[in-house]
């Protein structure tokens, strides 16, 4: 016995062009419907059953008057179907094909003329046949429908040819399977040149076993688009749909013991009980079905025994760890022999495996200044002197004029003349975020100014102003450019001719170190005065 409710959503599920006008009209536009079912068992071989739909919601166009019909609208109860079948053939249950006959009879209950139903009695006969092969589940169906003619908008629409497709396979054995289904219709009086009376729609789903309940769901829609082909159709069903005992009728398979899976008694069908590898390891279970494994690497091969399956193993025929991807590691530092430069010494990531005492990024092998932290590559890992006078430029008030250790890294003279610029021993210091020059300073500038008269061969200075970049980009250069004027100003005070200055303000995009640090910062803060022109 098996009974049920089924719920479908339908969108223009009933749609047909006027053969005169050629439009388009959707008699029903879209519906809500459930199908209350039954059926039972009679003996092995005859079932009987019946169908019972019930239109929730219809909604349809405007109709012709001429159709002497209402238009679609409201609740209504559609034509009940009685359905006997009769079974002729079964198969075995290892697979084979079965055949069966059925005739619907449908009888007039429609309680709106809405498209809810034909007029008077129509009966359908069909010949079933189903097939299985090994877990998979075919079925069609070859059908004549005996129905009274009605022309609509130009289309006469009687007897019909009918044929159906479906199939089924278990996705999870006995919970999950998947659906396909396919129907199709033409008219059986030959008009086949009429599209109005052939169609063609599609489903595909899933259904989930719960006990003796089976919940089913769908969706699909019309592939031709004849006379009640959706353009889309979703629908959903819970019915009871028990386990049988046996095929019940052409083999003796209720006399035949219950399968049991050896090592496994939850597993209750052979589809589940399957190895094909023959390494222990059920397929259901088995990452690698086709393939000898052990269970510590899910059922796949594992060349080296490294516990890593040959598929996830970098070296699938080296021995390794899982923390280098199945690689050797020498050193035990996590970095593959293949990777790591140092391989008898534990080394980081970043030094590609070898040491790093001073942790300053540069590996002691190249570090030329191993035990001295904040080197920098380019200086082979010691810390940067760029005026080389012995003084770190962290710890160096003039890192670009060579000084002594007294003067903090500054030469003896405030203002020196190089090829290319003008040296300072000493920073232009400025009130905080402004232009205005700090008296502290204006000895520093006016040495500028007797510097560049006793020079007269330097015939164009630029003055460039730089920031920290404390501001914004645009406010930093802002600023940078009324400093290099304020000090251009000043030396103009001084005597010195304005065509041998110029100023220009470069914000923060020349750091001569890191912004990260307060030291950092007041080191890029700064005026520097650049020779663009100089004679012999």
């Amino acid at each position: 016995m098996g009974a049920g409710v089924w719920f479908s959503l339908s969108r223009l599920p009933v749609r047909v062009v006027d053969a005169t006008s050629a439009a388009q009209v959707a008699l029903v536009r879209q519906l809500i419907q459930a199908d209350v079912y039954a059926g039972y068992t009679l003996s092995c071989r005859l079932m009987v059953g019946a169908n019972v739909p019930v239109f929730l919601q219809a909604t349809g166009d405007d109709l012709p008057k001429e159709l002497g019909l209402s238009k679609v609208g409201g609740t209504s109860v559609g034509d009940s179907r009685l359905v006997v079948r009769l079974a002729l053939s079964g198969a075995e249950p290892d697979g084979g094909l079965s055949l069966a006959i059925s005739a619907d009879l449908s009888l007039p209950t429609a309680t709106r003329r809405d498209f809810s139903g034909d007029a008077g009695l129509t009966a359908t006969t069909r010949a079933l046949a189903s097939y299985k092969l090994g877990d998979l589940q075919l079925a069609a169906n070859l059908g004549y429908r005996l129905r009274k003619s009605v022309v609509v908008l130009g289309h006469r629409f009687g007897n019909e040819l009918q044929f159906a497709a479906a199939a089924e396979y278990p996705l999870v054995c006995g919970r999950l399977d998947a659906l396909g289904a396919l129907n199709a219709w033409t008219t059986a009086s030959g008009d086949f040149a009429d599209s109005q009376l052939t169609g063609l729609d599609g489903l595909a789903g899933a259904q989930v076993h719960l006990g003796s309940m089976a919940l089913r769901a769908a969706a699909g829609g019309g592939l031709l688009s004849g006379f009640g082909s959706p353009a889309f159709r979703g629908v959903i069903s819970l019915g009871y749909a028990p386990a049988q005992q046996g095929d019940c009728g052409f083999a003796a398979t209720a006399s035949r013991p219950p399968f049991t899976c050896s090592g496994h008694a939850e597993i209750t069908e052979p589809a589940g009980c399957k190895d094909s590898d023959n390494d222990g390891i059920l397929d259901l279970a088995d990452n690698c079905p086709t393939a000898t494994g052990a269970a510590a690497t899910g059922g796949c091969p594992d060349s080296d025994g490294d516990a890593i399956a040959d598929g996830a193993d970098t070296c699938p025929v080296v021995k390794g760890g899982a923390t280098t991807g199945g690689c050797l590691d020498g050193d035990g530092d996590g970095i593959a022999d293949g990777d790591d430069d140092c391989t008898a010494e534990k080394g980081a990531i970043a030094t590609s495996g070898c040491p790093d005492t001073d942790r300053d990024g540069v590996a002691d092998k190249d570090d030329k200044c191993p035990q001295v932290a904040g080197g920098k590559e380019s200086a082979n890992g010691c810390p940067l002197d760029r005026d080389g006078d012995g003084i770190l430029d962290k710890d160096d008030k003039c890192p670009d004029a060579a000084g002594s250790k007294e003067r903090r890294g500054c030469p003896e003279l405030r203002v020196m003349v190089t090829k290319e610029k003008i040296v300072l021993a000493e920073k232009v210091f400025f009130d905080s975020g402004a232009a205005s020059i700090l008296k502290q300073s204006h000895p520093l500038l006016a040495e500028i100014a007797k510097t560049l008269a006793a020079n007269p061969q330097v015939r164009l200075v630029r003055i460039e102003g730089h920031t920290d970049k404390a501001g914004t980009t645009e406010e930093n250069l802002t600023l940078s450019e009324k400093r290099a004027q304020a000090v251009k100003k000043y030396l103009i005070g001084k005597g010195v001719s304005d065509k041998r200055l110029q100023a220009t303000g470069l914000g923060d995009s020349k750091p001569v170190t890191d912004n990260a640090t307060d030291e950092g910062r007041a080191h890029n803060r700064r005026v520097q005065l650049h020779i663009v022109d100089q004679g012999p």
